[in-house]
């Protein structure tokens, strides 16, 4: 069946009369004989063997989900072996997208907003995390370099440390304490512009050479983690200040209360770097970082347990309740989208306004395709390099939606005839 997939359809028409072929030559056929007077209907019979068994799941739904919307997201968790971290692996599911070269990363920065009361006591206001400015960046990469959120001679911006201070949130710091060793090493969490640009995030120390000069290396490939979880102050109860990812001030003495605290790093946006695009290495590189974090805090005993899988990276988490989303670029008849394409924005979400008067209309067999996709395949999923073509001879909306706008698009639409436009 594997190979039966794999075939053209000119290739996938010679099975059929070869099977055809070798059906009737099964049957006793005489040698003047036609082939029909041996069976009841057998166009029939042979059409819904091919329709309904050969190709039952040759939907383009399908198609397009193995081959064309390859930026979806796939849920990754801890799937380690550290025995204090079984218990918690069903809280620390993200959902893990590949981020490709060219696409941009928007970033919404969180705002902490404070609500004053009448009075001019602290206590009597309260806060929210709004949404602030904008910032998209372009993904780069370079065989040398790796992947980058600038291009190679942007200024990189080192972290000096902030002389430590007792403010009026004493308690709830956005990360722990014992996590000190971890930041800049580990992880680098990321507020602004300036975080950005760190000198340590997302890259590592490598000895150059004369192809090679730079001393330090991107990742090879960037993942970007969403998480499935979020702090909501408005629930019961009401809470008066709005937290970034820890729910309160906590006070770890056991190692429940570690975890509990773990798991703020499940509320945030991550960027991952790592030097394999297998499944597998990425899941490894999170649980490796979550029992690393795990092991700092002081009532535990656990060592981590997985090797690291993707390079020694600084990865970056986006604090403040700052979110993060992949737009891709493209363009229709040669005119860039201004704003582009959200991922996993379709085709038919961006043309509905082109075809709002002639959806679910079927050209002719003779006559050109209505939209033409031309696109640049991401090869680090084993598609051949190149560029294919997908061609819509359908207005029909559900086709349409079925594939997604992927980095790079080219979005040629054709004309649609009189007659059509009368239907």
């Amino acid at each position: 069946m594997t190979n039966i997939r794999r075939l053209s359809w000119e290739q996938f028409h010679d099975l059929q009369d070869s099977f055809r072929s070798w059906l009737c030559g099964r049957s006793g056929l005489w040698f003047f004989e036609e082939c029909e007077s041996r069976f009841t209907d057998l166009q029939r019979d042979l059409n819904t063997i091919w329709k309904d068994r050969v190709l039952a799941q040759a939907t383009f739904k399908r198609f397009a989900k193995a081959y064309l919307n390859t930026t979806a997201s796939v849920p990754i968790s801890y799937n380690g072996d550290a025995p204090l971290m079984k218990d918690i692996a069903a809280r620390t599911e993200m959902f893990a997208t590949r981020v490709i070269p060219g696409e941009g990363l928007v970033v919404t920065w969180g705002n902490d907003n404070f609500y004053p009361a009448t009075t001019t006591t602290f206590v009597d206001t309260y806060s929210r995390i709004g949404s602030s400015a904008q910032t998209e960046i372009q993904i780069v990469s370079t065989e040398c370099d790796g992947t980058r959120l600038f291009p190679i001679g942007s200024s990189d911006m080192t972290g000096d440390p902030q002389d430590k201070q007792t403010g009026t949130k004493k308690g709830l710091l956005p990360f722990p304490s014992e996590w000190k060793e971890l930041l800049g090493h580990d992880f680098v969490p990321i507020y602004n512009l300036f975080d950005l640009h760190n000198s340590s995030l997302l890259v590592m120390a490598h000895s150059p050479d004369s192809n090679c000069p730079n001393e330090r290396k991107g990742p090879t490939y960037l993942f970007l983690l969403t998480p499935a979880k979020y702090l909501k102050p408005d629930v019961d109860p009401i809470a008066q200040f709005e937290n970034e990812a820890r729910p309160g001030p906590n006070l770890i003495t056991s190692v429940g209360s570690a975890k509990d605290d773990l798991v703020m790093l499940t509320r945030q946006f991550w960027l991952i770097g790592c030097d394999s695009l297998a499944l597998a290495g990425l899941k490894g590189e999170w649980s490796l970082l979550l029992e690393r974090a795990l092991a700092a805090y002081k009532p535990t005993s656990d060592s981590p347990v997985n090797a690291p899988s993707c390079g020694s990276y600084a990865n970056g988490v986006f604090a403040g309740k700052s979110f993060v989303e992949l737009r891709h670029h493209f363009s229709i008849n040669g005119h860039p989208a201004d704003s582009g394409a959200r991922n996993l924005q379709t085709i038919g979400q961006v043309l509905g306004a082109s075809f709002a008067a002639t959806l679910n209309r079927t050209a002719a067999s003779d006559a050109a395709p209505f939209v033409r996709v031309v696109r640049s395949p991401d090869v680090g999923y084993g598609i051949s390099p190149g560029v294919i073509q997908i061609r819509f001879y359908t207005t029909m909306s559900q086709i349409f939606d079925e594939v997604s706008i992927f980095e790079g698009d080219e979005i040629r639409v054709g004309p649609i005839s009189e007659d059509l436009r009368k239907e």
